[in-house]
């Protein structure tokens, strides 16, 4: 089950680059404190499955592509189609 939040923690920065998203604002748009997502990024062992929910729930509207070789991840991001959010994170305006 470690296996989920290391790969987590690996996407996360990741995408908050892609996205060029600070973890403040990565935080809130998953509704979780920004201290959470540093501590999902420095020690992901730690962090509560429900954090990992809130954030597989956060990032739904996005597919995120896995290319494992040689225990080399490949990592990519593109937005669904039908996604026309400004922020591309299928968040709703309010």
């Amino acid at each position: 089950m470690n296996n989920i939040k290391q790969t987590v923690a690996k996407i996360v920065p990741l995408y908050r680059a892609w996205a060029n998203l600070s973890q403040e604002e990565f935080a809130k748009k998953c509704g979780i404190h920004r201290a959470t997502i540093v501590q999902l990024e420095s020690n992901p062992i730690k962090t509560r499955y429900s954090t990992i929910a809130s954030i597989a729930h956060c990032l739904q509207n996005e597919q995120i592509y896995f290319n494992e070789t040689d225990n080399v991840f490949t990592i990519s991001f593109t937005k669904k189609e039908g996604n026309n959010d400004a922020d591309g994170m299928g968040t709703k305006g309010g």
